[in-house]
């Protein structure tokens, strides 16, 4: 049975580890640039449009994020070989190391999160908030 209004629970789960505080005490990043700069924990390069797509974020809010990082010397910029119109975004080795603590963050969140639940429990709740994510995607 559902104590309370879903969202009330989903809002004090992250109140729980204080994630993005935390994160902006550490890094000196706002949460759409630390959202931007974990997009790289997937993969090592991006273009501008699919940067834009993963982050389902206009095309100027996504400009306004790459510029921010760049100015923070976390992105580079370069242009395709290929394709002169196509720019392909990198993370700097600083943005690598921003990477790094955003990563390490994540982990002692989720180890504060799950330290009492049994692996059945952290399977279901995973379940679970997959299929709320994807209602919420699809409406």
């Amino acid at each position: 049975m559902l104590k309370g209004l879903l969202i009330d629970q989903i809002l004090e789960l992250k109140d729980v580890c204080n994630i993005e505080d935390d994160l902006t005490n550490k890094t000196g990043l706002n949460s759409s640039e630390i959202k931007g700069v974990l997009v790289f924990s997937k993969l090592k390069e991006t273009t501008n449009n699919d940067f834009a797509e993963m982050l389902s974020l206009s095309a100027s809010r996504t400009s306004r994020i790459i510029d921010s990082l760049a100015n923070k010397k976390l992105l580079e910029r370069n242009t395709k070989s290929s394709d002169r119109r196509v720019t392909v975004l990198t993370l700097t080795k600083k943005g690598i190391n921003i990477l790094k603590v955003i990563t390490k963050a994540k982990k002692v969140c989720e180890k504060k999160l799950l330290a009492r639940l049994d692996d059945l429990d952290t399977n279901n709740i995973s379940e679970n908030l997959v299929k709320i994510i994807n209602a919420i995607k699809k409406g």
